[in-house]
């Protein structure tokens, strides 16, 4: 009986299998006569698993024509060929082999094979089944018909077919594996784990039902649904409180505040108390400002120790009751002087408010003030008009945002859309108290009610409220902010699946595919994932579908709604997804740390969770999707620079230009791209290209001579004592890739070198040290050095120091002197652009 052949098999949305032989060549049986030498077949077997498919073709052909009467090799080119595109020399080559082996079953596999590569449904059945008909005894060729027949829509037949193949060889893990995907389908989340645990029986440390019967244990541990359930349907999971607003499902290392101070009136005074307890070990302190003329001059701890500061100001103390108790609902412009008197003193007290950041660059979040519940005025009268003091307030908290965008390292905090959320009923205190006091409900004032006629229970008792577990929520969001600045876990691509993820069902097997299966989620999906391209964050779709079928749907579906170009890149075929996204991420030079994968099918998931470990899915419930892409702070970020704006096209423009690499030797190739760089110099926080430097230094990861990661409190002391920042930007005949390098300088030290790996292959680096070289020399520095920390991920930028001209000088150092100078490269068109005069900022 011959043997199944060792496989990776996947399964796509649709149910079908896609099967790769790893090493098919142990599986043929050679024929007498003369051997090739071992190095020449190992050399081919190396280029197959390389996929290096052209030069595996070159090999395998060579062995064919000098050993001809070996069916292993020409099966192996004919597969190679195949997957090298030249179609129709492999069914030329394979059709012929059939004739020279009939009886050699591979052969016959690869055959069919070419079928199922030119998506010649029909004509990739026919020739399963003959391999099926012909070699009853080899498993593959049931599974090649199940596909087959997945493949032509007829999913009932293909899951009957898999049941009985594993009835048929119950020895053989393959078949029953598929026949219990297909059970574990149809099950609730107990009962897969009970296939999958049978399964596991009778195949010990199988990885795949490993990966599978731990996503189904998961999904069995989680709450379930009340009353009838629907079968196969993702288990009920009630969202808490604390991770609705800021989902935590893409964090992988966890932030905690070590100290932060509160400035605020009483409504903040059990902030401090709430964030103690919600970050164990974290000092949280509070400095009450009310009636406060100015702050002192320095915070009570040392500034560089806060995390961050928290500023709530009283509404009291800006819109006192005298102000408006006597103004006339007749006379809307005394309202508008009132509120003009208002925002005028809110810039003063915020400007007083802000001392510590402005002199010590100390990150602050400052508070917005609650809005009133309703209208006083009454729920018929006009809505937006300075009357209504709900309008009056939203207004007030608008003037405040603008007011924000005069301060560095300053963000407006939400407090009254997170309580809006939450249920302002459960905290406000305007069904009591005036509307100027716009703050939180609480029992304080009972003792002074004890002695009334008709005696009170507590103000709680009336109105139930819920302050800890909102102002617990409100530090939740505080943490998820500071998160988003340090760029945290940050995801950089979203790669998604198409059939039940970017529509509903499997598009291929619906006669008209139309607008409909995008209703609901679905469209909800595909808008949340244009903000995350507006924000800067890359989009891809790894599908295993016909690309020219899954074009055409895509039309019907979303037709010119969403172009199918805004994701920069698209892996739509029949090969196993781990192997699309090992591509994609080497064309990015992305880490799989960087990607999120959303896939409906466990399989799937499991699969390319097992081939990058560090890699963060999503699925099975599409109903949580579109807030956790949206409201993580992993997506989110505190500026939208014109690099980030404009990244999906710079990525595309990447590949175009990796494409001619390939085609050029690198002399010519670099001579091609008529690369001009410049190196300007950053002299404060305050200048516009700060941003742009910020979200490269604290988002590079390969080429990064330290790792470290940067707080804009920590550059405005860097600017304070003599540090530089130089960033480098770089345009070549395909794109401008803006600024894509940042070179930290203190002394006569490069303390830090970052680059996005958009250009790395260029030489533009080592323009950039020599830039950098020359601006330190002109400063008088003859010895320089410079810094490289070992990251676990910095590989690229190891040699760097090396082939600039350093020598090593101890542990994490290298050094040169200025002379000579360090050239630019040739094929680089280099300015440097230093700043002569720093301008610091306030807190510089």
């Amino acid at each position: 009986m011959n043997r199944q052949p060792i496989a990776k098999i996947s399964v796509g949305a649709s149910g079908s299998v896609g099967l790769i032989l790893a090493a098919p060549g142990e599986q043929y049986r050679e024929q007498d006569g003369d051997q090739p030498p071992a190095g020449r077949v190992n050399a081919a077997e190396e280029a197959s698993k390389a996929k290096d498919w052209p030069r595996a073709a070159e090999l395998w052909e060579e062995l064919r024509h000098e050993f001809p009467g070996h069916s292993r090799y020409w099966g192996k080119a004919g597969e190679a060929c195949c997957e090298a595109g030249l179609i129709d020399a492999a069914e030329q080559l394979l059709a012929e082999a059939l004739t020279l082996f009939p009886n050699d079953p591979w052969v016959r596999y690869f055959y069919a094979t070419v079928a199922r590569r030119r998506k010649d449904w029909p004509a990739y059945l026919s020739r399963a089944e003959r391999l099926r008909d012909d070699f009853p005894d080899l498993p593959l060729g049931w599974a090649e018909v199940a596909d087959a027949l997945s493949a032509l829509g007829r999913r009932q037949e293909a899951k009957a077919l898999r049941a009985a193949t594993a009835l048929r060889f119950p020895d053989e893990f393959w078949p029953n594996f598929w026949a219990a995907w297909e059970d574990a389908q149809s099950a609730d989340a107990a009962g897969a784990v009970e296939v999958w645990s049978r399964l596991l029986d009778r195949f010990p440390g199988q990885a795949s039902v490993v990966g599978a019967l731990e996503e189904a244990r998961t999904a069995a541990a989680s709450p379930q649904p009340t009353g009838r359930g629907i079968a196969g349907a993702a288990p009920v999971m009630s969202i808490d409180d604390g991770e609705y607003r800021c989902p935590t499902d893409l964090a992988d290392t966890e932030i905690l505040p070590k100290r932060v101070i509160v400035l605020g009136s009483c409504l903040s005074s059990a902030w401090p108390a709430v964030i103690e307890d919600r970050f164990s070990g974290c000092v949280a302190e509070h400095f009450l400002i009310n009636n406060a003329a100015q702050l002192p001059a320095d915070p009570p701890s040392p500034a560089a120790t806060y995390d961050f500061q928290l500023i709530q100001i009283p509404l009291r103390q800006l819109l006192n009751e005298h102000t408006y108790f006597g103004l006339p609902y007749s006379d809307p412009t005394a309202f508008e002087r009132l509120f003009d008197a208002v925002c005028g003193r809110l810039t003063d007290m915020l400007h007083d408010l802000m001392r510590w950041n402005q002199a010590h660059g100390v990150l602050t979040f400052v508070c917005n003030f609650l809005v009133p519940q309703q209208n006083p005025m009454g729920r018929l009268l006009p809505r937006y008009d300075l009357r209504n003091f709900v309008y009056f307030i939203e207004k007030l908290n608008e003037a405040l945002g603008g007011e924000l965008q005069q301060y560095e390292n300053a963000y407006l905090f939400d407090f009254d859309q997170i309580v809006s959320t939450y249920g302002r009923r459960y905290l406000q205190d305007d069904a009591v108290w005036t509307i100027s006091h716009g703050s939180a409900l609480a029992d304080t004032d009972f003792e002074q009610d004890t002695g009334r006629l008709e005696p009170l229970e507590r103000v709680s008792r009336y109105y139930p409220l819920a302050t800890h577990k909102l102002i617990h929520c409100a530090c939740t969001e505080l943490v998820a902010m500071v998160r988003t600045i340090r760029q945290a876990d940050m995801v950089k691509l979203v790669l998604v699946d198409l059939d039940d993820t970017m529509w509903r069902g499997v598009a291929a097997e619906e006669a008209e595919a139309s607008s409909m299966s995008r209703e609901g989620w679905p469209l909800g999906l595909a808008e949340a994932l244009l903000f995350l391209k507006k924000r800067g964050i890359l989009l891809g779709i790894v599908s295993k579908n016909d690309e020219d079928r899954a074009r055409a749907i895509w039309q019907r579906i979303y037709g010119n709604l969403i172009p199918l170009e805004v994701f920069a890149v698209r892996k739509i075929n029949w090969q196993p997804k781990a192997d699309n996204i090992e591509a994609i991420l080497r064309e990015m030079n992305l880490l799989p740390k960087s990607v999120l994968f959303i896939d409906d099918n466990p399989v799937e998931r499991a699969a390319v969770k097992a081939a990058f470990p560090d890699i963060r899915v999503l699925g099975p419930n599409p109903y949580l999707w579109r807030r956790i892409l949206l409201w993580a702070p992993e997506t989110q970020v505190a500026a939208i620079t014109t690099e980030s704006a404009a990244r999906t096209e710079m990525v595309q423009k990447q590949v175009e230009r990796e494409t001619q690499r390939k085609k050029l030797s690198r002399e010519d190739f670099l001579a091609s791209l008529e690369v001009t760089a410049r190196l300007g110099e950053i002299a404060s926080t305050v200048d516009g290209r700060f941003a742009r430097a910020l979200e490269l230094i604290n988002k590079t990861n390969q080429f990064n001579t330290t790792g470290k990661r940067w707080t804009q409190q920590e550059f405005a002391a860097f600017f304070r004592d003599g540090g530089r920042c130089f960033v480098l930007d770089v345009t070549d005949r395909f794109t401008a890739y803006g600024i894509v390098g940042v070179l930290l300088v203190a002394g006569n030290q490069i303390a830090q070198f970052v680059m996005s790996c958009r250009v790395v292959g260029m030489d533009v680096e080592i323009a950039a040290v020599a830039g950098v070289l020359q601006a330190m020399t002109a400063r008088g520095a003859r010895e320089i050095h410079a810094s490289l920390v070992h990251t676990s991920a910095n590989l690229l930028c190891r040699d760097l120091w090396e082939r600039c001209g350093f020598l090593p000088a101890g542990a994490e150092q290298y050094q040169r002197i200025a002379d000579p100078p360090l050239a630019a490269p040739a094929h680089i068109a280099f300015r440097l652009d230093p700043a002569p005069q720093p301008a610091l900022s306030a807190a510089e």
